[in-house]
C-alpha cells in the first residue's frame, strides 16, 4: 500500500491509495472506526480529517494493514477558556492559562521553551508580566503562532495636579494662592500617566463627572497629559475648611488593568497641592 509510506503517517493533505498487488485481493477502509463502503483503490482522494485503517488481503491470505492519519485542522489555543485566532496578539491583566485543542499535538513553545509536557498533561500557566509567543504544532505539521501578553500591572502616574485656577480673583495670601478655593471659581486638574490608555478619566467631584480631555504631554512624547476645568458650586456639598475629595476613574491599559486615584493622591509641592473647600475664600 503506497510503498509502505503511509504507516503510522500524520498527514495535513488528501492520499490516494495505491496497491501493489497483481493477484485478485479484497480491499477494507475504515475512518475512524466506520467502514467506507465499497471503496476501491485510487477510486477518490481521501481527504476528510480522521484515523484511517487500510486491509488488503490477497487471494493467498496474506494481509497487510496500514494505519495513518490526515489531519488538516490547525491547532486551537485556548487562554482562561476563551479561544484565541492564530496570529492574534492578546491582553490579559491575570494568570493565563493556556489549553490547546488539538488531539495530535507535537510541541508547545513559549518564547522557545518547551512546554509541551505540561500542554498534554491539561494545561501551562504563564504568571509572570510579559509578552510571550506561543508556537503550536502539531504531528502533521499544522502550525500556529499567537501572542500572549500578560500586564497585571496598572498604568503608573506621573504627577497630579490639582489647583485654584481663578487664585487672582481674591487677595489671598501667597501661600493660599493655589491651595484655597471657593464657590465660582475653578479647579484645575491636571492628570499625568506614563503609558497610554483605551478610554478617557472621568473626575467626579460632589457628586458630578467630568469627562477629562487627554493629549500626548508637550512637553515629553512618552507621557499622557488629560485635564479638567471644574467651576466649584454649593450644591456640591463640600465641606468648608477640608479638602475637596474626588475621584479619578475609568484609565484602563489594553489589558484592562484600572488606575483609580483620589485627592490623596495629590502631587503636593510648595507651590501646589491638595485644594481646601472655603466658602468665603476673600478672608483666607
Amino acid at each position: 500500500v503506497n510503498n509502505g509510506n503511509l504507516d503510522g503517517a500524520y498527514v495535513n493533505h488528501s492520499v490516494s491509495l495505491y496497491i501493489d498487488e497483481k493477484n485478485d485481493y479484497t480491499l477494507t477502509v475504515t475512518r475512524d472506526g466506520n467502514e467506507l463502503v465499497g471503496y476501491q483503490d485510487n477510486m477518490f482522494e481521501l481527504s476528510h480529517d480522521g484515523v484511517y485503517v487500510v486491509t488488503v488481503v490477497d487471494a493467498a491470505g496474506n494481509e497487510t494493514t496500514v494505519k495513518f492519519t490526515i489531519d488538516n485542522t490547525d491547532p486551537v489555543l485556548y487562554v482562561n477558556d476563551e479561544k484565541v485566532e492564530a496570529g492574534e496578539t492578546i491582553y490579559v491583566n491575570e494568570d493565563a492559562k493556556m489549553t490547546v485543542d488539538e488531539t495530535n499535538l507535537e510541541s508547545f513553545t513559549s518564547n522557545g521553551n518547551d512546554r509541551t509536557e505540561s500542554i498534554l498533561k491539561g494545561s501551562w500557566t504563564a504568571q509572570n508580566d510579559g509578552p510571550y509567543n506561543i508556537v503550536v504544532t502539531d504531528k502533521a505539521g499544522n502550525k500556529t503562532t499567537y501572542k500572549v501578553v500578560v500586564d497585571k500591572t496598572p498604568i503608573a502616574v506621573n504627577h497630579l495636579y490639582v489647583l485654584n485656577n481663578t487664585h487672582n480673583d481674591y487677595n489671598v495670601s501667597e501661600e493660599n494662592r493655589y491651595k484655597v478655593i471657593g464657590n465660582g471659581q475653578d479647579l484645575y486638574v491636571e492628570y499625568v500617566l506614563k503609558e497610554e490608555f483605551t478610554s478617557n478619566p472621568i473626575l467626579t467631584i460632589g457628586g458630578k463627572e467630568y469627562e477629562m480631555t487627554c493629549d500626548v504631554a508637550s512637553w515629553n512624547d512618552e507621557l499622557y497629559k488629560c485635564d479638567a476645568h471644574v467651576t466649584i458650586s454649593e450644591d456640591m456639598n463640600l465641606v468648608n475648611g477640608e479638602v475637596i475629595p474626588f475621584t479619578i476613574t475609568g484609565v484602563k491599559d489594553i489589558a484592562g488593568n484600572e488606575t483609580v486615584v483620589t485627592e490623596k493622591d495629590t502631587t503636593v509641592s510648595d507651590k501646589y497641592g491638595k485644594v481646601v473647600y472655603d466658602n468665603d475664600p476673600a478672608q483666607s
